[in-house]
């Protein structure tokens, strides 16, 4: 990516919680669960969470371990994302900037 070559480890990219919730929702028995994990603060009550996760689901659990924690759970996060979990912010921006 063009922006990481140039700013190097000052970019912080996130993901969309919400389109990761849409994909987690798969596993019934353990989508109650997504939000307090992507919300832990330490690395400690992530872990906890993550216990609850597996003991409902090993799939959902497995699922999870293969994205990279920094980029969706506030214990992992390089930079600040100001309380937001969602693209919410920048797709109304995209959206206001389209031109027609």
């Amino acid at each position: 990516m063009a922006a990481e070559r140039v700013l190097g480890n000052r970019i912080n990219r996130l993901i969309c919680c919400f389109h990761l919730l849409q994909n987690f929702k798969r596993f019934r028995n353990a989508q109650h669960l997504f939000w307090p994990l992507a919300k832990a603060k330490t690395i400690k009550d992530f872990q906890s969470k993550r216990e609850e996760v597996q003991q409902e689901s090993i799939e959902a659990a497995n699922y999870l371990e293969n994205i990279d924690k920094a980029m969706w759970v506030d214990a992992f996060a390089r930079g600040k994302a100001y309380g937001h979990k969602t693209s919410n912010v920048v797709e109304s921006i995209n959206n206001s900037l389209k031109l027609e």
